[in-house]
């Protein structure tokens, strides 16, 4: 897949020498490291296109991606910073096969493999092992991902289920974002955009030795971003985000290496929600500004045999504040990760590890929802076992399975096959069979949500709709099925595609529930979660990359998407809405010219089908100008949204229907020093 851009990231390909971003060092360490290092002008484009490059999550250790029996996608920073991505969500647009809809201004809705949705609860992210899916909806809140793209090193992204390894949740994909040791980031840097849109983005970041055989790096980054107008409403007043953060690495001898990180954050997010009102009008528009805060806190210690065994012991406590119109909801995370890896023979790899978290709770509703738990304690103890068995010299084979032990269904099983034919250097064959589950939500559990007031319609009585969790709701199940193969076509041109059959049971419906009078002339219609549905999608993904020149190389990728719900048992007449909520077909090209050694052009087009609630299909086009002048300052100029101004990407989400997307003009500054 991207190819050429891997051999940019943090980790080095074994037996290749590490590239050194001058804009991720200061002047005088990269000028040194250059000495040292092999110049990348200097690899041959056979080099480039070397399928030999690394990724981490398909195995949680690293391998080659050509070896890796995953539908697996890694973006570099130079994929990122050449795509003029203000945020990471942006940036994952150039994934294949990955649905990215902006359903807001501070909202996103990003899954692959259908069943998209605001928040998605199908796949599970991560931030540096550092899950950041809350079970409070089941999904992800990306305004609160808003990362300094710089300490980025690459987002790995593995479309279908990952669950074997990374647990419940990751059914339909896993997105893990890596950021750089602080060794990569020493020195001084300072970031500072401004922007149509992104009105103004800064940055700053400082890093220097620690001791004999130590990094650190600390930063501190703010956002002002505007807001979308909606006919009806005023959401024009913009968000903004504030965050900070460390990170220190230190090799305590040849085996052993220790990492400190964390992080604080805090975001405000105006918006307003339709909420219904027991007296007429029913329904009435409020003011929606969501305060969003947390931090975390992570330690990670690792050690490498000579003989290629490990071990790591991975420690943190994550700490989220909510606070909306809505609800209140402030949860404590401490997570135990354990992992040890063992050559037991010559034919056996065996990874293995077990897990044990734990989330507290408090959650406060309002008039309009609530839970009957307020105050919560849940827990998971996990177990996971994996073996890659060399077969031959050309083919292996993996099984696995993940054990889980939760507080909403209890036991889960995970397990996986998996089978990679590595025909030669140039060529790999590999399939898969896995099974992943969707747990329920807090949501799910115990809610009761008041959605609508629908006035008498002549039977006497207003009626109220209510939706109501129940705590017998069963985690939502996948079976897969997956095929995919890569080929180095020629030194400058490789191939990459995957195709793939799920089998989904025990999907999320709302059913019909009791009716209630609770005053006279107002009765609640009960909506009861519960799992009355199933589906089936295929589809393929295909990716490909091509250096026409040196100086120029293009990467494209198309998939297509099948996806039929039966909710044949189910009393709910829109259950098999979410069928038209995922584009039948997308394509993307996206272009990185360096025009000169100092000038770059680079430009992208995105084909998205249409969807249900009259989301039309769309072109749209991103385009950035690149200028540095020397290795220590870099400009650009942009604009993203082309061709496709003032346009809806998505349908209706929890909160009402999206707001149309506008395109942005940008200048940006980096400097280091």
């Amino acid at each position: 897949m991207i190819l050429a851009a891997l051999l940019l990231s943090s980790t080095a390909v074994p037996g290749q020498a590490a590239v050194v971003d001058p804009f991720e060092n200061d002047v005088e360490a990269f000028e040194a490291e250059v000495s040292e290092e092999l110049d990348l002008t200097e690899l041959s484009l056979e080099a480039l296109m070397n399928m030999d490059a690394e990724v981490t999550s398909v195995s949680r250790h690293a391998e080659s991606l050509a070896s890796s029996a995953a539908a697996a996608y890694v973006l570099t920073e130079e994929d990122i910073r050449r795509s003029g991505a203000t945020s990471i969500m942006e940036a994952l647009r150039m994934v294949p096969g990955l649905q990215v809809a902006r359903t807001g201004s501070s909202a996103w809705a990003i899954s692959a493999r259908g069943f998209n949705a605001e928040f998605a609860d199908k796949m599970l992210v991560l931030i540096d092992g550092r899950s950041v899916y809350t079970q409070l909806f089941a999904g992800t809140l990306w305004a609160d991902q808003d990362l300094m793209l710089e300490d980025v090193a690459r987002i790995e992204v593995i479309r279908g289920p990952g669950a074997a390894l990374w647990g419940a949740n990751a059914v339909n994909g896993v997105i893990n974002i890596i950021t750089k040791p602080a060794e990569q980031t020493q020195g001084n840097l300072a970031t500072l955009l401004l922007g149509q849109e992104d009105k103004w983005i800064a940055g700053l970041r400082a890093g220097a030795p620690l001791g004999d055989s130590g990094f650190v790096r600390a930063y501190s980054k703010y956002a002002r971003r505007d807001g979308f107008e909606a006919e009806g409403l005023e959401v024009d007043e913009g968000w903004s985000n504030t965050r900070g953060g460390f990170r220190a690495d230190w090799t305590v001898d040849d085996n052993d290496a220790f990492t400190l990180q964390g992080d604080v954050y805090s975001g405000v997010v105006p918006r307003q929600v339709t909420v219904p009102e027991t007296t007429p009008p029913g329904l009435v528009t409020r003011d929606l500004d969501s305060l969003s805060e947390g931090g975390n806190l992570l330690g990670r210690w690792t050690r490498s045999g000579d003989d290629g065994t490990s071990l790591s012991l991975q420690l943190y406590y994550d700490r989220r504040e909510l606070e909306t119109y809505l609800l209140e909801d402030r949860r404590d995370t401490v997570d135990l990760d354990f992992q040890h890896r063992a050559l037991v023979t010559e034919r056996h790899d065996l990874t293995w590890g077990l897990g044990y978290r734990r989330v507290h709770a408090d959650t406060f509703g309002s008039d309009v929802l609530s839970f009957a738990e307020a105050h919560r304690t849940d827990d998971v103890l996990s177990a996971f076992v994996q073996d890659r068995i060399h077969m031959t010299e050309t083919v292996d084979l993996i099984v696995g399975t993940k054990l889980e032990h939760n507080s909403f269904t209890g036991f889960e099983v995970q397990p996986n096959v998996r089978v990679v034919w590595q025909q030669d250097e140039q060529r790999a064959l590999w399939g898969s069979i896995s099974r992943a589950v969707r747990t329920p939500s807090q949501v799910t559990n115990d809610v009761a949500w008041r959605q609508a007031l629908i006035p008498d319609m002549g039977s006497g009585f207003d009626t109220l709709i209510t939706v109501l969790g129940d705590d017998d709701f069963d985690s939502e199940e996948l079976v897969a099925s997956e095929l995919g193969y890569r080929i180095q076509l020629t030194e400058n041109l490789s191939l990459d595609v995957a195709t793939f059959f799920n089998d989904y049971r025990d999907l999320q419906t709302l059913e019909l529930g009791e009716l209630s009078f609770l005053a006279p002339g107002l009765v609640e219609q009960a909506l009861v979660y519960d799992n009355e549905a199933e589906a089936e999608t295929y589809g393929v993904e295909i990716a490909t990359q091509w250096n026409v020149t040196g100086d120029w190389t293009l990467h494209a990728s198309y998939s297509l998407l099948r996806l039929d719900i039966d909710a044949s048992d189910s009393t709910n007449a829109q259950a098999e809405v979410p069928e038209d909520e995922s584009p039948r077909n997308q394509a993307h090209i996206r272009s990185f010219y360096d025009l000169t050694e100092t000038w770059e052009l680079d430009a992208a087009l995105y084909y998205v089908d249409h969807l249900s609630g009259g989301v039309d299909s769309y072109v749209r086009g991103d385009i950035r100008v690149g200028w540095n002048p020397n290795d220590s300052t870099r400009f650009s100029i942009g604009a993203q949204g082309l061709l496709h101004d003032d346009e809806e990407e998505f349908g209706t989400g929890p909160f009402g229907p999206s707001t149309p997307v506008e395109s942005s003009v940008f200048v940006s500054a980096v400097w280091s020093f």
